[in-house]
């Protein structure tokens, strides 16, 4: 209103009446909208006389118009009638244009009244202003129409001279051509030249608040469009321009902001409604000014009952309360999660907790409180319930007798009870948040560590590990404790895992007991086995001295004589097998290994065992099985063992299947090192193992069979393990028994050479024989005499190295020495082969021996020796081993 109004006077002062008094309608109408009386009847008186001075300029140019003389001093006020009119429809379009406040509305008729009123066929407005950005439009003529088209985008630099726009942009100077094709600064851009524009008017419009405005106008048929006349409309119109877009902007603004206000308001009251807490504010004497509709909800008050009530008269429970509060919000300014018991309407009590803090006025002075206030009775009451649950889970801790320990899915320590506490030698207050592994050190018999590993499987699995034997727990004071242990999984109400819980219990003494037992019930089945074994060696002896006397008593009857002693050797042989069954499940039995067939070993021993039952076997035998490092004897004994059990489950007849193949496999309780094994299956279909005898059927002296001593399996079981393997069993009663054997594969394979047959071998040479025992001497002596060999006899290992010596001084060297490996209080075969080896590298040396736990008897080449012979022996064994002996030297 003030800008139209100091126009008008600048335009009156200017001789320019229409344009002032068109202005002055502006300023009287924007006046008008403010209520401003006094200048609204101000600017009336000064219209009036403005009009009196326009109708008698009118009356000067109507009277010159028809030829009417004027007086000269009227000359400076002449127009004539067409820029009369011009002005007059201009003033009539600025009123228009300043009359339009919606932009877009504004826009298309301000480019349409400057295309009418400029001469002008086509024209473009630039806008540029921060808070909207770019807004151009565009208007063309058509000679009937004009068309505006409005973007928010750039227009298209083909649709006018851009050099002319530069120029403006950067001098801030109007440019005007009356003929652009000839212009010396611009008639070389590309859009003169291809439109061959003739006359082009820019001018600048900047408005005081900074916004800048840019008007091209363009008459491409004719030169000289824009004359001094059409300039002044031109300039008055855009004078109104600025203005006018300013106002349409301030409106938008306006409007924006009273939309964003409305939209602030309306999400406020929907806060203010639906808030779950209660909002409140009070005056400084703590009475109530406002309050949340939820206040009915939480004390059961309606906005309007407690609306001027003082807030200490009816919510604080105690008094003091409040006056703590009040010191706080002094001190501090503001209270935060402040918890209190308030009363309801009803005088029930509530816990709550607060977020106060004081407000001020527009002054900056302190005007009351306002704040936020929620209901956490349910917490509070769900507090207690947890308090009260842990504490009686607490006291369950502590009076249960095994240890307990909590932890979070990382492993750290929650929770340790007084057992836990006592065992591992950490309290509660030092376990707390430390690794599990830190703590509770446990580990299996071989020293391994388990805690990562149980746990690892704990929180993978999700599901309980129970370990009822074989851990040890290592505790703070390094002493070493077994433990059963049992680890379960911690899940919330969602099934989430929390954390874990791992019970376990001190059972040395448990175990120590269960170790007393069992050595008693040893000892009580080694009383009956001694007795078993007794008998078995009288019945042999029994044999074995009757057939004797039967042969001294016949002996002018060779047939009866032969029978007798074929019946001796069979006794003996089985008093050898009774004995080797002893070696092997003592600690004696060390297996003397060789490179071997397990599928030769497995087929003979069922065809031996078998042989006239009505049971068979089926064969389900892999290509290329892998031979193995085995003692022959010990491994018949084991597939013995199992075959005749198999057998004897199935009195009825039946079959047993046996299958070998190749296995690859990581097995825990193996100390080979090897991951190529050969497995042996043996399934019977008879009668099965009851599951009370299952785990104790490779027990020492454990059998169910009436004439049966016990030995049978638990010798197998002995055998496996010293050939570094391993034997399962699994039975259902009623359908049969199957053993698996795992033993570790060779990589070396069997000498496909057959020795030549030892019957009828006879040899020369001589033969020395060294033993304690006479008898062993004689025998010997009279078997490789009776081979062809000349025998000299020997006590011990010096007697042997004397002989020795000599005999190769004289030239007369021995073929063989066979020699016991110990002799009680004299030097034996392992300590004289030294000395041998010394006297003649290359010495034929055979080592015999009934007892083969000594290395020397599974390694006897290491030693020095060439062969080995086990006591006791028959001839035919003593001749294979020199015949192949003889080979070799020859």
């Amino acid at each position: 209103a003030l800008c139209c109004e100091i126009a008008s006077q600048y335009h009156s002062e200017m001789g320019h009446e229409y344009i002032s008094e068109s202005l002055l309608d502006d300023a009287l109408n924007l006046y008008t909208q403010w209520g401003c009386d006094v200048k609204i009847n101000s600017i009336r008186s000064r219209r009036t006389s403005s009009m009196q001075s326009l109708e008698h300029r009118q009356k000067k140019q109507l009277s010159h118009r028809e030829g009417t003389p004027s007086a000269a001093g009227d000359d400076e006020d002449f127009r004539k009638p067409a820029d009369l009119i011009d002005f007059i429809s201009v003033v009539r379009a600025s009123q228009a244009i300043s009359g339009e406040i919606v932009l877009s509305s504004l826009i298309d008729r301000l480019m349409k009244v400057v295309i009418e009123s400029s001469g002008a066929e086509n024209g473009i407005l630039f806008i540029e202003n921060e808070n909207l950005g770019n807004i151009t439009a565009r208007a063309v003529s058509d000679g009937e129409s004009i068309r505006v088209l409005r973007d928010n985008t750039e227009i298209d630099e083909s649709l006018y001279p851009v050099s002319v726009i530069n120029y403006v942009k950067r001098t801030w100077e109007t440019v005007l051509l009356g003929d652009a094709t000839v212009s010396p600064l611009f008639s070389g851009d590309r859009y003169i030249i291809d439109n061959r524009a003739g006359s082009i008017l820019c001018i600048p419009v900047r408005h005081k608040t900074g916004m800048s405005v840019i008007l091209y106008l363009e008459n491409r048929l004719s030169t000289e469009v824009f004359n001094p006349s059409r300039m002044d409309v031109i300039y008055l119109l855009c004078s109104q321009i600025a203005i006018s877009i300013e106002n349409a902007l301030n409106f938008e603004e306006t409007n924006r902001i009273k939309e964003s206000l409305r939209e602030s308001e309306e999400n406020y009251r929907i806060l203010f409604e639906n808030i779950q807490d209660v909002f409140y504010r009070s005056d400084t004497r703590g009475n109530v000014l406002l309050t949340s509709p939820s206040i009915f909800r939480v004390f059961g008050y309606k906005p309007e009952e407690i609306t001027g009530v003082n807030i200490a008269d009816i919510f604080y429970y105690n008094p003091e309360e409040r006056q703590k509060l009040v010191e706080i919000l002094d001190r501090e300014g503001f209270v935060e999660d402040y918890e209190i018991a308030l009363k309801k309407k009803d005088g029930t009590v509530i816990n709550v907790s607060t977020n106060s803090h004081f407000y001020c006025n527009k002054k900056g002075q302190i005007a009351g409180v306002e704040g936020l206030i929620r209901d956490i009775t349910a917490r509070k009451n769900a507090e207690a319930q947890i308090m009260a649950e842990k504490e009686r889970l607490a006291v369950t801790l502590r009076s249960i007798g095994e240890g307990v320990i909590v932890t979070d899915t990382n492993t750290g320590i929650i929770l340790i009870n007084r057992v836990a506490e006592k065992l591992t030698g950490y309290t509660q207050a030092e376990a707390y948040g430390r690794k599990l592994s830190d703590v509770f050190m446990i580990a299996d018999s071989r020293g391994k560590n388990l805690c990562d590993e149980i746990m690892n499987d704990l929180l993978g699995s999700c599901s309980i590990i129970e370990i009822e034997s074989g851990l040890n727990l290592t505790n703070r004071m390094n002493k070493n404790i077994l433990i059963a242990l049992s680890a379960s999984p911690i899940r919330d109400d969602t099934g989430s895992l929390t954390g874990t819980a791992i019970v376990f219990r001190d059972i040395t003494e448990k175990q120590r007991m269960e170790d007393e037992l069992l050595k008693t019930q040893k000892l009580e089945s080694i009383s009956i086995f001694a007795g078993g074994i007794a008998h078995d060696f009288n019945n042999l002896l029994t044999g074995i001295l009757g057939n004797v006397s039967l042969c001294k008593h016949n002996m002018a009857d060779k047939t009866k004589i032969q029978k007798r002693l074929d019946e001796i050797e069979n006794a003996s042989l089985r008093a050898k097998d009774l004995t080797q069954q002893l070696l092997t499940f003592s600690r004696g039995g060390t297996p003397i290994k060789k490179t071997t067939s397990i599928v030769g070993l497995v087929m003979e021993s069922a065809k031996f065992v078998l042989s006239g039952a009505n049971v068979k076997c089926e064969y389900f035998i892999d290509d290329n099985v892998s031979t193995i490092e085995a003692d022959e004897g010990q491994m018949n004994q084991v597939f013995n063992n199992i075959l005749i059990n198999a057998r004897q489950a199935m009195p009825e007849g039946g079959i047993i299947n046996i299958r070998i193949h190749n296995e690859k496999t990581s097995r825990t309780d193996d100390n080979s090192g090897a991951d190529d094994y050969v497995c042996i299956k043996i399934e019977d279909h008879g009668t099965g193992i009851p599951k009370e005898n299952l785990q104790r059927i490779f027990d020492p002296f454990f059998t169910t069979k009436d004439k049966g001593n016990g030995l049978g399996l638990a010798t197998t079981y002995s055998i496996i393990k010293k050939h570094d393997g391993s034997i399962s069993v699994m039975s259902e009663p009623g359908a049969g028994t199957s053993f698996t054997i795992l033993l570790p594969a060779s990589e070396n394979s069997i000498n496909n050479i057959i020795p030549a047959d030892a019957d009828g071998f006879s040899g020369n040479g001589k033969v020395l024989i060294m033993d304690d025992e006479d008898i062993i001497l004689s025998v010997s002596s009279e078997m490789v005499e009776l081979m062809g060999y000349e025998p000299v006899a020997a006590k011990d290992g010096n007697e042997v190295v004397t002989l020795y010596s000599e005999a190769l001084e004289a030239g007369k060297p021995f073929d063989f020495v066979i020699m016991d490996l110990t002799i009680p209080g004299g030097t034996g075969g392992k300590e004289a082969i030294a000395k041998l080896r010394a006297l003649d590298p290359g010495v034929k040396a055979i080592v015999s021996s009934g007892y083969s736990n000594d290395p020397v008897m599974s390694d006897y080449k290491s030693y020095g020796f060439s062969g080995i012979i086990v006591k006791p022996y028959k001839m035919e064994e003593l001749r294979r081993l020199l015949r192949s002996m003889t080979d070799e030297k020859s």
